[in-house]
């Protein structure tokens, strides 16, 4: 069967190019010279974009129809699938008595899925037309050639256009390009195109169609990457809706999964967990207040929680907010199958293609985690095939990953004789303020051992807030008991400052360049001091016996001169009296 189009129809038909995000359908006025020939018509289809929607893709080609000869362009639709587009026409206002030719009607009438989401009856019919001879091998199935990979083709933002391009076995034609390739690959499939070959003096009807395959952002932050024991690290995920236009309802997914990991291979819990403060907030632009948590009447995310984990799943939330489209999974002569058929996605409203998610939430750091730090990882998990599914199938997903890390340091103190210099047990030492903020409330103290030594494991540091990567807090630490035999000042304190330093960015981040720093105040600011380097520093502090052993400044000096003045003035005392009695004696 034949269809003609004149010049307008032809336009249009000739730049025919409807994929996904953007693939113009190509509408102009331009007009070809008159006596087409077959050397007017381009030989090749060529697909373009970024080496991460090209990179390892697996495209088929199926002719749809042919250009013929003649003043006017006349389409003739292939034999072979001809029954597939009347059935993908089902539900349309074509008439097939009164139309002619299928693929000729559909260019000159179907134009509404030109720009995103990429819905209405065009895209319909090529859903349809696809899902039906999806499993086609076509008859240019593994000519493709030309894709040029760059050195960074892995990176999941790579820009850089590549190509591919068919050149065996194109004659002038309307074809119908299916992405195979998906299963597990960064960039889920492309919708289906359909694309025309060149023709002479059209404009736009180059035989080339872009694919913006969808490749949704991740990115995981927090807040501050040095947490001390029992503070919470605050993260936050940003993500954003892939294009769901074209898949099939229940069988789209997009989630969420977060996992707290100490090494690479297991949960630890023992160090940062989530905990009955987690406070969860999921929130997609255009959606004013944040989405709920799903109820039985409500639509919202589905939320799976431990301490080591949790998932969020939009899935059923994305699809709530859909449009939806039936469409046929089975015809017989034209006649589509009773009770034999599948809903596919379309746009909603609000749409929520392409816009941001954001997730917040917190997670209790329990314990040390030093300076290799604990990590966080998010795994996004969304389709990447708009197909058509047989029942039972499973829906192929793709997934991506980011990571954060969180760090904490140490602070070591040893105790020892100020005469001997041995170590000195049954010091008791508290850290009463970080950065000018009372810690009195929290009881943090240690204890020092045999050894000496008494161990604040785990301290957050404050971040800089013109450099994000270095991070110092000045403590100040008091000896509230002293050891056995052992005095104290009366201002038992000293303080220290601690900084450091995040190299390195995501799983590969580690904190370096630990210094601990004895600074001004307090009045055992000159009985301590720092050995060591790194977080194996020890600040040493020395321990008096007695009163005379013990600075001589502030008020413990004070102390020192009043009790050293106190025992002078009784000793001239009792000299004077002494005098005045052997003075009397001599004159008796």
């Amino acid at each position: 069967m034949k269809g003609s189009l004149l010049k307008k129809g032809f336009a249009a038909l000739a730049a025919f190019a409807v994929g996904v995000s953007g693939l113009a359908l190509g509408v102009t006025t331009a007009s070809a010279a008159d006596g087409l020939t077959a050397a007017d018509y381009g030989h090749s289809i060529t697909v373009t974009g970024s080496a991460n929607a090209l990179k390892e893709r697996s495209f088929t080609a199926i002719r749809l129809a042919g250009f013929d000869e003649g003043a006017s362009l006349d389409v003739a639709t292939e034999s072979a699938v001809e029954q597939n587009v009347k059935n993908a026409l089902s539900g349309t206002a074509y008439n097939a008595s009164k139309d002619g030719d299928p693929m000729a009607w559909v260019a000159a009438n179907l134009k509404d899925s030109t720009s995103s989401p990429y819905s209405g009856e065009l895209r319909n019919f090529v859903t349809d037309l696809a899902h039906q001879l999806q499993g086609t091998a076509g008859n240019t199935d593994g000519k493709w050639s030309g894709y040029k990979a760059t050195a960074n083709s892995g990176d999941p933002d790579e820009t850089g256009e590549n190509v591919y391009t068919l050149n065996n076995g194109v004659t002038g034609g309307i074809y119908l390009i299916i992405d195979k390739a998906a299963n597990g690959k960064l960039a889920s499939n492309s919708i289906p195109i359909l694309v025309g070959t060149s023709v002479k003096d059209v404009t736009n009807a180059s035989g080339k169609v872009e694919v913006k395959n969808n490749v949704p952002p991740l990115e995981k932050t927090v807040t501050n990457q040095v947490i001390g024991k029992s503070e919470y690290a605050n993260f936050k995920v940003t993500t954003a809706v892939p294009n769901y236009v074209g898949y099939q309802k229940g069988m789209y997914v997009f989630k969420i999964i977060d996992s707290i990991r100490n090494d690479t291979t297991s949960n630890d819990t023992t160090k940062i967990q989530f905990d009955d403060k987690f406070d969860l907030k999921v929130t997609i632009d255009g959606v004013t207040d944040p989405i709920p948590a799903q109820t039985p009447t409500t639509p919202g995310y589905e939320l799976t929680k431990s301490a080591a984990g949790f998932t969020v799943d939009l899935s059923s939330y994305i699809e709530s907010k859909a449009g939806t489209k039936t469409i046929n999974r089975e015809y017989v002569n034209g006649v589509p199958t009773p009770n034999k058929t599948a809903t596919v996605l379309t746009a909603g409203t609000p749409d929520l293609t392409g816009k941001t998610v954001t997730l917040t939430y917190n997670a209790l750091v329990t314990a040390e985690i030093g300076t290799d730090g604990a990590q966080n990882d998010v795994k996004l998990q969304y389709s990447n095939n708009p197909k058509i599914y047989d029942e039972g199938d499973t829906p192929t997903v793709t997934e991506r990953e980011d990571h954060e890390k969180v760090f904490n340091v140490p602070l070591k103190i040893k105790k020892t004789d100020k005469t001997s210099g041995q170590p000195l047990s049954g010091a008791v030492f508290q850290i009463i303020d970080k950065d000018g903020t009372n810690l009195t409330s929290k009881n943090l103290t240690a204890t020092s051992g045999a050894d000496g030594l008494a161990s604040f494991a785990s301290l957050g540091l404050k971040q800089d807030a013109n450099d994000k990567t270095k991070y110092e807090s000045t403590f100040t630490v008091k000896e509230v008991t002293a050891p056995k035999d052992h005095v104290l000042p009366s201002d038992p304190t000293f303080k220290v400052k601690i900084s450091a330093t995040v190299s390195g960015t995501k799983e590969n981040a580690e904190l370096t360049d630990v210094k601990y720093e004895i600074v001004a105040g307090g009045g055992l600011q000159t009985f301590a001091s720092v050995f060591g380097s790194g977080v194996a520093s020890i600040v040493t502090v020395k321990n008096a016996k007695n009163i005379t052993e013990l600075p001589l400044t502030g008020a413990a000096g004070t102390a020192l001169f009043t009790v050293i003045g106190l025992l002078l003035a009784g000793a001239a005392a009792t000299v004077f009296a002494k005098s005045r009695r052997t003075s009397k004696a001599l004159q008796a």
